[in-house]
């Protein structure tokens, strides 16, 4: 009976094991038809999105699905801000190099990061999508059709009936209605463009007192500090085509009247807005600020010299301060919403950078990565959303008149007011509007010495990047038209 009973439990210990070990196969089989059956179910839904994409691109209006924009637009703009934050990285000293500056020539480039050697002499250095560099962001969103709506809306200032059709038979339409904003960096050709607007659009498009929109008796309303409503409801009012914001920062939020901005920003129910600003060569502008807020407008004692008044403006140590003139990177300043401090901390003062500059006459710029980082990629994302960013040099050269034509359609470059005529051996005379005073020499490396200019260069390393990478943007899209026309929205 012993020898039965111990049989007998093998046995059942034996048909336990083959239980658990069926059990174990079968769950372990079932795992593995639930893997195939869910990869099956991701292939299949890939499948379907690519086929829907492609039938968008196939039908969509302008050959592009949401989607496919969406992600282009996020990989551009942030290619875009890589490079970018990779140079402004770099020592200013090296960065000096990385430009070219220390070369006899003005065609010698250095690394020529940006090609423009090529570029400046109309040639484009690629010859497909595929090889267009990353520091090339797409159109802004909404450029072309904005830039269509205005053209057809906008009317010449040559006739009178046009003037008074324009009176009598324009109704307020919001859908319809795209107003030219222009940031003017003081100093940085605003008076000239301005005055181009006069000359395309009619008096009653354009508010009088330069470009810039009156608000009760003050005929500059500082439009940069109004909000959105404001806006809209000047708009309504006035009717106006054209505002310029010249001594404020530039309102991030006002992206939202064309559908851009951050990604949650939804295009307000208002006035369309198409976005130019003018860049000028960061030591010219402020030699520029300093020969006419300092001497011709004697609105400061002139007696001082040049660094002397810079510094004291970084200071806040006169009332001109408080409309930005004299401000070091003021591009990075103006464009990533107005943060960027004056003046560094006593620490970053001491840093390599800020011991550098302390040696010359001009003020120490802001070294802290942690305070000037997030400022400079705001503002390279921000330019990149801009319809037009147009370097002052070409403003009424052909490369200018190309590119404003193409986006407002303006066609008059001649101006009734006064002139300063530059002729240069090869190219066309080129005018400029005067807003007071004689021309006077505004090249800050002929008027400072070669320390003092490097100097001052090193200073503002963060906007002379900005400058660079906007040059090469405008005359890539002027010279690569077919290629770059192959990847806009």
């Amino acid at each position: 009976m012993s020898a039965l009973h111990s049989t007998n439990e093998r046995l059942k210990r034996h048909h336990r094991h083959r239980r658990i070990s069926l059990l174990i196969t079968v769950s372990f089989g079932a795992f593995l038809l639930v893997v195939v059956w869910v990869d099956a179910v991701k292939g299949v839904r890939d499948v379907y999105q690519l086929q829907s994409q492609q039938q968008h691109v196939t039908d969509g209006p302008n050959d592009h699905s949401d989607v496919l924009r969406e992600r282009r637009d996020a990989n551009s703009i942030d290619g875009v801000v890589e490079i970018l934050m990779d140079l402004a990285q770099k020592a200013p000293s090296d960065l000096w190099n990385v430009f070219g500056m220390d070369a006899s020539s003005s065609s010698d480039h250095g690394v020529d990061p940006f090609q423009l050697q090529a570029l400046e002499k109309g040639e484009c250095p690629w010859s497909s999508t595929d090889e267009l560099p990353h520091w090339l962001p797409l159109r802004p969103l909404n450029s072309q059709s904005l830039s269509e709506t205005y053209k057809s809306t906008n009317q010449s200032p040559d006739s009178k009936r046009n003037e008074k059709v324009h009176k009598e038979e324009s109704a307020y339409d919001p859908s319809n209605h795209v107003i030219v904003w222009y940031e003017h960096i003081s100093k940085s050709g605003g008076t000239t463009f301005c005055a181009l607007a006069k000359r395309n659009m009619l008096p009653s498009s354009v508010p009088k007192y330069h470009c810039m929109p009156s608000k009760g008796e003050k005929r500059d309303g500082r439009v940069g500090t109004w909000g959105n409503d404001e806006l809209m409801e000047y708009s309504r009012s006035n009717q106006h085509n054209i505002v310029a914001n010249e001594w404020d920062s530039f309102p991030i939020d006002k992206l939202q009247f064309s559908g851009r901005g951050d990604d949650t920003a939804d295009e307000i129910d208002g006035p369309r807005l198409l976005f130019v600003t003018t860049l000028r060569d960061p030591a010219d502008r402020l030699l520029s600020s300093y020969t006419f807020f300092a001497i011709t407008t004697k609105n400061e004692q002139h007696s001082e010299p040049f660094g002397d008044w810079v510094k004291r403006l970084s200071r806040g140590a006169t009332k001109l301060a408080q409309y930005n003139v004299g401000r070091l990177n003021h591009i990075t300043w103006r464009y990533s919403g107005g943060e960027l401090p004056p003046l560094p901390t006593k620490e970053d003062e001491q840093s390599k950078r800020g011991r550098e500059v302390l040696k010359c006459q001009f003020p120490p710029p802001v070294t802290d990565e942690s305070i000037w980082k997030p400022l400079f990629e705001q503002t390279v994302r921000t330019l990149s959303q801009f319809d037009l960013v147009l370097p002052t040099e070409y403003m009424t050269k052909n490369e200018g008149r190309e590119a404003l034509r193409e986006l407002l359609g303006w066609e008059q470059y001649d101006f009734s007011q006064r002139k300063r005529r530059d002729s240069v051996e090869g190219e066309r005379t080129t005018s400029y509007a005067l807003t007071a005073g004689q021309v006077k020499n505004s090249n800050a490396r002929d008027y400072l010495g070669e320390d003092e200019y490097r100097a001052l260069w090193e200073a503002n390393w963060l906007d002379n990047i900005i400058v660079e990478w906007s040059r090469a943007v405008l005359l890539t899209r002027l010279h690569c038209k077919k290629i770059d026309g192959m990847r806009q929205r």
